[in-house]
Formats: C-alpha cells, structure tokens, sequence
C-alpha cells in the first residue's frame, strides 16, 4: 500500500499550525484597520483553533468572515494573507481542492508584495499550493511551486529545517519533479 499522500498531508498539517503563528505575530490593538480587523483577527484565530480540532467546516466559515475584514492593504494585509492560508489548509482538508488553489493563491500573492519571495510565511503558502496542485493532479504547476518553495526554503531556512524537509518529500512525492 502505498503511503505517498502521508508526506504532502503531514506538511499541509504543519502549514496550518504554522499559519497561526504568523497570523499572530501582532498582537490586535498594533494591526492598524481598527475594530473590524481586530475581529478578524479574532475569527481568523478561533477558526484556527477550530481547524486544530479537526472542526474544518465549522473553521471554514469563520476564516469567510475574517476575511472582508481584513483589508488587502496596510497593516491588517499580513493577517488577509495568514486567513486565506488558514481557509486553504481547511478547505483542503475538508476535499474542496479547488477552492483551497484559490485560498492558498490569494495568500501567495499578498505574502510576496508584502514580504518578498523568500520569506518563511511567502514559502509556507507556495509550498501549499504546490500541494494542493500535486493533489487536483496538475503535475507541472505543482512542480514548479514544490520546487520554488524547496529551494527558497533551502536558502532561508537551511536545508536541515523541518520545513525544508517538508518541501523535499513534497517535491519527491510528485511523479517526474526531481530535486535540482
């Protein structure tokens, strides 16, 4: 039997524990945005929590009302990007593959204008994308963000770090991606 899913699954397990951190790496009352992006803060968190209980539907709908609280721009656009990391990792876990491409997309993006490629929380969303691609059977997309986010990882973190690791088996795990 093969047990090839249980590396990608692991590593998106560690993402959404990962997520929070950077999530709340500010504390409310610093974000900027005022009382509502406070409140998406605090959904954003309880839905983590949620997640982390394996209640990913219940998650699903407080990451949905985090979310247009937390503006694109300004100090509240990290915490956008950590909720839309959190909805993905859910969203996946829960099957609906698509809408966590999606999730994990808009989380990406922000991540790289708001802290530039190689940062850890930038890889953490690319190499979940890359999982998720991997598992909607898109081979060369999740290719190329696997190996993207193996190699920035590599270079930031150390070729040692769990989270590097977690990138490898990831890029190992997909037919025809070769580390180079």
């Amino acid at each position: 039997m093969s047990t090839s899913w249980l590396i990608p699954c692991l590593a998106l397990a560690l993402a959404l524990a990962l997520a929070l951190t950077a999530c709340a790496s500010t504390p409310p009352q610093q974000q900027g945005g005022g009382a509502s992006a406070s409140r998406g803060v605090q959904l954003n968190n309880r839905g983590h929590a949620l997640a982390g209980q394996g209640q990913h539907a219940e998650a699903v709908a407080l990451y949905r009302e985090a979310l247009p609280m937390l503006p694109a721009d300004g100090a509240s656009a990290a915490n956008r990007a950590a909720a839309f990391n959190n909805l993905g990792a859910s969203l996946a876990t829960l099957g609906a593959l698509a809408e966590a491409q999606q999730a994990f997309s808009e989380a990406l993006q922000i991540r790289e204008r708001l802290f530039g490629a190689l940062a850890a929380p930038t890889l953490l969303s690319r190499h979940n994308l890359g999982v998720v691609l991997g598992r909607r059977g898109q081979a060369q997309p999740a290719c190329e963000q696997a190996l993207q986010a193996w190699r920035g990882r590599v270079q930031t973190l150390g070729a040692g770090h769990p989270d590097t690791q977690a990138s490898r088996a990831s890029v190992q795990s997909l037919a025809g991606c070769a580390l180079a």
